[in-house]
């Protein structure tokens, strides 16, 4: 939810009176500003992907527009949040832009001054990509595998590599867990890969 200060309509477009500028995609957040001197301005914010069938982000905040389709702000952020330069995807060797909303990464409240994002829930520090309290809810407590294979592929892979985009995030992710099921030894179940047991027991 925005600060009180923003009205929002989550489906641009949809309705008579709502304008709608040129190159807005469907599924938009328009946004009324109430400037401290009282004049209202109108901004499009358009996230990473812009909708369910053509999902391919996270649902972060990526350009904001005005009323008459003009850029006022793009927003970039490596695939664990951190805010970065959206003309070259590195890290800002400045201070960067200040940003015209608290919100981008997954659409979540980001506190600047804090380098946290507030996930209503959990605080999550993009900085060392991990959240500063564990999760209430665990998928199946009482399967230690489960844990411990996200365990091995963060800490063998993910944090070692380091994959820049969602797209590289994704490739590094499908190689360790073919390895893992098709190559990887297993002491727990006699030297042998998961594979060789499943095959066997088919």
């Amino acid at each position: 939810m925005l600060p009180s200060r923003y009205r929002t309509i989550p489906s641009c477009g949809n309705e008579k009176n709502t304008p709608q500028p040129p190159a807005v995609l469907p599924g938009a957040y328009l946004a009324a500003v109430k400037n401290p001197n009282g004049t209202e301005n109108i901004r499009y914010i358009q996230k990473d992907h812009a909708s369910t069938s053509l999902s391919t982000g996270l649902g972060s905040w990526h350009t904001i527009t005005d009323e008459n389709g003009n850029l006022l702000q793009e927003l970039s952020f490596d695939p664990w949040g951190t805010r970065r330069n959206p003309a070259i995807w590195r890290a800002f060797t400045g201070t960067p832009p200040e940003p015209l909303f608290d919100r981008g990464f997954s659409g979540h409240e980001h506190l600047y001054g804090f380098q946290l994002i507030n996930m209503n829930g959990r605080m999550y520090d993009p900085v060392v990509s991990r959240m500063l309290s564990p999760d209430n809810f665990v998928q199946a407590p009482d399967n230690a595998y489960v844990e411990r294979f996200f365990r091995t592929i963060k800490y063998e892979k993910i944090y070692i590599e380091r994959p820049e985009t969602g797209k590289e995030l994704y490739q590094v992710c499908e190689h360790f867990i073919h390895y893992y099921n098709e190559k990887r030894d297993h002491s727990s179940i006699g030297d042998v890969p998961p594979m060789l047991i499943y095959r066997r027991a088919a």
